[in-house]
């Protein structure tokens, strides 16, 4: 029951991410994770100290990635209104892509005695301000109106955060690309300043 140490902590992650997905973070034991990624448990215990830790491990490393691939995006675009829109259809695919590790997060956070409320919070303050920053550049350069970068920022990454959580939770319908052209048209209407002619 033991594997080699340089693939049995992406083996770990991986059955806790299945078993979290499946059965949610505090139905899961660890005895479950050892018995699926067929170590024991005293390694699961070596590379994350306990089930928190791993849980903690699981959802950082997902939203490091998700942070990482949003600051390489703001490297790729000039314009402020491109950069915005490009964000959104980011933030709209990684949720498609992560949308078991959403479900489990918006789960736990709805529960009184959340288990990872300063994880998610790191992740959506460093979000907030990288989509904040674009926001200013785009006040700067005349594009966009005088708003508060911070509220618009909240709006922008809230709009597919709701979207998402009503198809992973509810299994609501609208389809993905719809939601990603109406909301982003409209939010760049309320933002983009008219050009004159």
């Amino acid at each position: 029951m033991s594997r080699k140490p340089s693939k049995a902590k992406d083996i770990i992650l991986q059955s806790a991410r299945k078993l979290f997905t499946e059965r949610g973070f505090r139905e899961t034991a660890v005895h479950e994770i050892t018995e699926d990624a067929r170590v024991n448990k005293a390694l699961l215990f070596y590379y994350f100290k306990s089930k928190e830790n791993l849980y903690y491990a699981l959802i950082g490393d997902i939203m490091k990635g998700i942070a990482d691939a949003v600051r390489a995006e703001l490297k790729k675009e000039k314009a402020a209104d491109k950069k915005l829109k490009n964000l959104f259809k980011l933030f709209v695919e990684n949720y498609l892509e992560h949308g078991e590790i959403f479900k489990i997060l918006y789960t736990e956070i709805s529960t009184p005695g959340a288990c990872c409320p300063d994880v998610l919070n790191k992740f959506e303050e460093d979000i907030l301000r990288l989509s904040g920053e674009v926001i200013r550049e785009g006040i700067k350069a005349g594009l966009f109106h005088n708003v508060d970068p911070r509220l618009a920022a909240m709006m922008l990454v809230g709009a597919p955060s709701l979207f998402i959580k009503q198809n992973i939770i509810f299994g609501s319908t609208v389809p993905y690309d719809e939601i990603e052209a109406h909301t982003v048209d409209i939010f760049l209407k309320g933002l983009m300043k008219a050009k004159k002619s």
